[in-house]
């Protein structure tokens, strides 16, 4: 059985790594969507965090018909 992320998001098979985090695929149980997760792997120091979390409310912006 596929992990369950924060109950919403079923992860998938890794799509790239990198050297903080890796991307995966994922289901979205909540709207049925198919997705893709980024996820932190290495969290060593406070500006890595930073970026991650500008990345993500930059990615919100995005819209994709």
């Amino acid at each position: 059985m596929a992990e369950l992320l924060g109950g919403r998001f079923r992860l998938g098979a890794d799509l790239a790594r990198g050297g903080y985090g890796r991307v995966v695929a994922a289901h979205d149980e909540l709207s049925g969507d198919e997705v893709v997760v980024k996820l932190l792997q290495r969290v060593d120091d406070e500006s890595a965090m930073a970026r991650f979390m500008r990345e993500g409310e930059l990615a919100q912006r995005l819209r994709d018909p």
